[in-house]
């Protein structure tokens, strides 16, 4: 398992993209993608202080969050950043997701099995486990998951929102992982 954090203050979009890509270079299982926090009485926090980014004061130490960013800097937007974090888990986890594409279908089924029962709408997750099915040769199962992925499209709107928001991902990712399994 590998950490990144993203969004510091000065970071750059490419800068951010460069994390990115870096991390889908590496052969690990999973990979982490935090948000920068300022933590008080941290050089990034007084640096945000005095770009103007956030207000010193008890509502920002107790706001604090590394899985959302609150604030904009003038180069980053909050939503910018927030959005960029949840792409890069998707992109870096699921539809670059080393196991699967090295092949590791047993592990990899125990990894999305688990997300599919925990978060049952995530549609990543079922993307990868027809992937993983159909590197197992169980072509039965994986119509049914494409068929149960078209119904939580249709059906559930937090599906729907995550198709409608992250599916050019799934996409692009279509040729590729059907070449691997």
């Amino acid at each position: 398992r590998c950490y990144y954090v993203l969004g510091f203050p000065r970071e750059t979009k490419k800068q951010m993209q460069d994390t990115v890509e870096f991390a889908k270079s590496l052969e690990v299982d999973w990979s982490a993608f935090s948000i920068a926090t300022p933590l008080v009485g941290s050089e990034m926090y007084d640096e945000l202080v005095e770009m103007e980014c956030i207000e010193d004061g008890p509502e920002m130490w107790s706001n604090s969050s590394y899985a959302e960013r609150l604030y904009d800097t003038p180069n980053l937007s909050k939503e910018y950043v927030n959005d960029f974090a949840y792409r890069a888990n998707l992109d870096v986890n699921f539809v670059n997701n080393y196991t699967i594409k090295s092949g590791n279908f047993e592990k990899a089924l125990d990894i999305f099995g688990d997300i599919t029962n925990l978060y049952p709408f995530h549609i990543f997750a079922w993307h990868c486990l027809m992937h993983i099915e159909k590197g197992l040769g169980n072509l039965e199962k994986v119509n049914k998951i494409e068929e149960n992925i078209q119904t939580l499209i249709k059906t559930d709107t937090r599906s729907a929102d995550m198709f409608a928001k992250y599916g050019d991902l799934l996409q692009n990712s279509e040729e590729e992982l059907a070449a691997i399994a």
